[in-house]
């Protein structure tokens, strides 16, 4: 896959994209095709489709931006973002049909040299109406192997950390729309994981996520 591309790839003799499809864990594609896309591309005699469909944000290295869709998405070593017009656009582009947002946390497995991914827990932000305008509730499950005693916190307006999940436990994050303007989600665990904090800037309709960070201790 490719890791620093210019741009995404329409070809030539095919739908054109309207739509871009992305995930928390940094993968871009056109809407309705995942990672089989490239194969896809091949079957219809598109040439190189690899280069130019499909990015992996969670493995760039050097910092990337471009343009598409509507969104802006950029990468560094260490951090992805995606930036639309409003919050409704950001979360329609998560496949959420504007209602929210689900993120779903990858275990990175290492095996043979090749990189893979499991799938780990779930987190959910739900949107009543598609916008931060009526409460807004922070949820997850297990979708995975997560590790015992691993840790999820939430953060409103660099407040103070309310328990996502504890004890083995995911309980129920409600927060204040109108006040909210910047929610932070930290994740603490020992499975190596793609990301370990999510950060929505909701003034600026950005939402960011951190392969390292640490987990605050108040």
């Amino acid at each position: 896959m490719l890791r620093e591309p210019t741009q995404i790839f329409t070809p030539s003799g095919t739908q054109p994209f309207h739509q871009l499809g992305v995930g928390s864990n940094g993968l871009l594609y056109p809407q309705g095709q995942r990672e089989w896309l490239p194969e896809v591309f091949r079957r219809r005699g598109v040439p190189n489709p690899a280069k130019q469909t499909v990015m992996e944000l969670s493995r760039v290295k050097k910092p990337t931006k471009i343009s598409v869709c509507g969104v802006t998405i950029t990468a560094d070593s260490n951090t992805y973002s995606y930036q639309a017009k409003d919050i409704s656009t950001l979360s329609r582009i998560f496949g959420g049909y504007g209602m929210g947002w689900t993120f779903e946390l990858l275990n990175i497995h290492n095996q043979g040299g090749k990189v893979g991914y499991s799938q780990a827990a779930t987190v959910k932000i739900e949107l009543p109406n598609g916008m931060l305008t009526q409460q807004v509730k922070v949820g997850g499950y297990f979708s995975g192997d997560l590790a015992a005693m691993s840790v999820m916190a939430v953060r409103a307006n660099d407040g103070k950390l309310q328990p996502l999940l504890f004890n083995n436990q995911f309980r129920e994050v409600l927060l204040d729309p109108a006040s909210t303007k910047k929610v932070d989600i930290y994740i603490k665990t020992t499975n190596p994981i793609i990301w370990k904090r999510m950060s929505l800037d909701v003034r600026n309709s950005k939402m960011t996520f951190y392969k390292a960070s640490p987990f605050p201790t108040k």
